[in-house]
């Protein structure tokens, strides 16, 4: 029997862009300073995960941007990320996206929060899993 674990990564990103494109697929990017570099390896927990991202941009409210998967997350030289995630429409809050700050902007950082519910492998699974994987000295042909 599997289990579930709700992971909640908080992170300060500026805003890089987003995209709509025709067949309703929402791609967001977002970058993160080196300062950050620990919640963007974090984030990689929540590949293949439905993802609820909300941003709290400083002196307003906080703005819930939807469900999305995390696309791609590089890493530059200097430990800058660049994170991209995808969604669709559907489950996208468009609007909410247009109030992020831009780089121009007095305070282009703002806090997002990625939050999803993981499943957990059984502890007597990968036991299992282990122990058919381990050698035998029987297994090499000495005799």
């Amino acid at each position: 029997m599997s289990k579930e674990q709700d992971i909640s990564i908080r992170q300060v990103v500026t805003y890089a862009n987003h995209n709509r494109r025709a067949n309703g697929a929402v791609t967001l990017n977002l970058n993160a300073e080196y300062s950050e570099l620990v919640h963007t390896i974090e984030l990689q927990q929540l590949l293949s995960q439905d993802v609820s991202i909300v941003a709290k941009v400083v002196g307003e409210r906080e703005y819930p941007l939807g469900l999305f998967r995390v696309k791609k997350t590089t890493i530059l030289d200097d430990g800058e990320s660049k994170l991209q995630f995808e969604g669709l429409s559907d489950f996208v809050e468009v609007d909410n996206l247009n109030n992020l700050p831009l780089k121009s902007d007095d305070v282009p950082q703002f806090a997002v929060t990625y939050s999803a519910s993981v499943e957990l492998e059984d502890e007597d699974e990968s036991e299992e899993e282990t122990e058919s994987e381990e050698w035998d000295d029987d297994d090499w042909g000495d005799e």
